[in-house]
């Protein structure tokens, strides 16, 4: 079976003479490689549905430290088919801007859409019947009403979208690449989309906040600028779990996306980048935020975002986990989990000084252990890289490994 990067997704120059059949043809542009169609991309509803259900996705087991690539196709289709069809959240950490990445996004998309009913059971709301795609790509809150219009139009056009996401600040990423995403969500149904990090494009923007004056102040800018109410909707407890101060281990991991350093040589971490490292974590608070949002909502959640947000299950999942923990604690003493807790209004924030005298950062968390909610990780890997995946090693407890299934590319 061909893969789905071979059908529709390789970038050439080609384009249509016509400039109405284009459009039609191919929403977002691109230039998709022609098949079966006068210009390549799906002209009917259910087209690109079509060809993603003809897609094989390199999406491989992590055993250990090794990639694992089974002798048969099928059967490496059926471990992360189940576990994204149970799981209430999936973490897709990719290489951005890879086509064949996307690819495997846009299964993996639709198998969590085809598996709604095979939720997991859990202590979370009871299902709500639908999916949440929450990306980094798109900015809370000024650009989720884009989000939400194009997806109730039915003959959107990209060019008029990419203007309206330029008008409110995108920065950094193509619209014709991550479009595709939109036209399945659009395409199944039951999918709704949700813009995950906070802008950066202006001085007052919660993560140029961050990177001049530390953690604390931009969490402050991230309430002022609207993207992040979670206080209001779950209670303050919650958002101060789900923004614990970040911790040195994740600094660790941080570090070496830059340097290239041995991950578990930790007498050698340089502070280089102690400075942005803020606001990075503001960002990660932001997105776990958005996240834990839906899960409360019963959605199933499918969050598309760069792999040093998600790999080693440090950033926005060990975020989420401590926010779903605390409601769990909720519950636990009595209280409904899902309602802002007694020990505040539900509206207040928690203090600029609660994370300054903070004396350590999160807790070290196990993503199903604990929760116990069903979560999967998925990281992206070129094809020239070395298949060993290194396991960072921790005193005390098991080690952490960069993800549960790797999608593999070529680069």
């Amino acid at each position: 079976m061909r893969r789905l990067a071979d059908l529709c997704f390789n970038v050439v120059s080609e384009s249509s003479t016509d400039s109405h059949d284009q459009a039609a043809a191919a929403p977002f542009g691109g230039g998709l490689r022609r098949h079966g169609t006068a210009a390549g991309m799906p002209q009917s509803r259910g087209s690109l549905l079509r060809l993603v259900r003809m897609h094989l996705p390199r999406i491989f087991p992590l055993t250990g430290s090794s990639v694992s690539q089974p002798e048969s196709d099928s059967s490496s289709c059926k471990g992360w088919r189940e576990a994204v069809r149970s799981a209430r959240v999936v973490y897709f950490g990719e290489r951005h801007e890879q086509h064949e990445v996307l690819a495997s996004q846009l299964a993996v998309l639709n198998e969590m859409h085809a598996g709604l009913e095979d939720v997991a059971d859990s202590w979370l709301p009871k299902p709500s019947g639908k999916v949440a795609v929450v990306f980094e790509m798109f900015h809370r809150p000024r650009q989720q009403a884009i989000l939400d219009a194009f997806l109730l139009d039915e003959r959107g056009d990209a060019d008029a979208l990419d203007k309206q996401l330029d008008s409110v600040g995108r920065v950094g990423f193509r619209t014709k690449h991550y479009g595709q995403l939109l036209l399945l969500a659009r395409e199944l149904g039951e999918v709704h989309t949700f813009a995950g990090f906070p802008p950066r494009r202006d001085a007052d923007d919660s993560v140029k906040v961050a990177a001049k004056q530390g953690f604390a102040r931009g969490l402050q800018a991230a309430r002022q600028e609207g993207s992040l109410v979670l206080a209001g909707m779950l209670g303050a407890d919650v958002e101060a779990a789900v923004c614990a101060p970040p911790c040195d281990e994740h600094y660790n991991f941080f570090e070496t996306m830059f340097t290239g350093r041995d991950l578990n040589d930790t007498q050698n971490v340089s502070n280089d980048f102690r400075r942005i490292f803020p606001a990075q974590c503001v960002a990660d608070a932001i997105c776990a935020a958005t996240v834990l949002e839906r899960l409360c909502h019963g959605d199933k959640v499918l969050v598309i975002l760069g792999c040093g947000h998600s790999d080693y299950g440090f950033s926005v999942p060990e975020r989420v986990e401590m926010g779903l923990q605390a409601l769990r604690q909720r519950s636990m003493d009595g209280e409904d989990a899902f309602q802002p807790s007694s020990q505040g209004d539900g509206s207040a924030s928690w203090s600029l000084q609660d994370v300054q005298d903070a004396q350590r950062g999160p807790a070290q968390v196990e993503f199903i252990e604990h929760a116990e909610v069903g979560a999967v990780r998925i990281t992206s890997r070129s094809s020239q890289e070395d298949e060993r995946q290194p396991v960072l090693q921790r005193r005390g407890t098991e080690p952490r490994k960069v993800a549960d299934f790797v999608c593999m590319y070529e680069a």
